[in-house]
């Protein structure tokens, strides 16, 4: 079973049998203290939806440099990936006064 096609709503099965009844904890994450210069992207909050209902799947082909590019954005913004390009659409569309269906 592949986790990258299950839906996140649905439990994975262990892979792994627990040899123990402690689990491991990892250190908590810090956040970042360096202010972030990408101001124009705007973090919806979904509440208790699940992404794959507010969402859809795309599969398309990237130059690979567009995409280095974009994936350093991502890293360096501390933002997901989906979010700056549902952004970029958005954008995009707005430039061409794309109408809506």
């Amino acid at each position: 079973m592949n986790p990258l096609t299950q839906r996140s709503d649905t439990p994975l099965p262990s892979t792994f049998p627990e040899t123990s009844t402690e689990s491991a904890t990892l250190p908590a994450t810090e956040p970042s203290t360096s202010p972030s210069t990408f101001t124009s992207t705007t973090r919806r909050h979904r509440g208790a939806l699940a992404f794959e209902r507010t969402h859809s799947r795309v599969t398309l082909w990237l130059d690979n440099g567009l995409k280095r590019r974009f994936e350093a954005l991502a890293e360096a913004e501390g933002a997901a990936k989906a979010t700056l390009f549902d952004e970029a659409i958005r954008d995009l569309l707005e430039k061409y006064n794309a109408p809506y269906p």
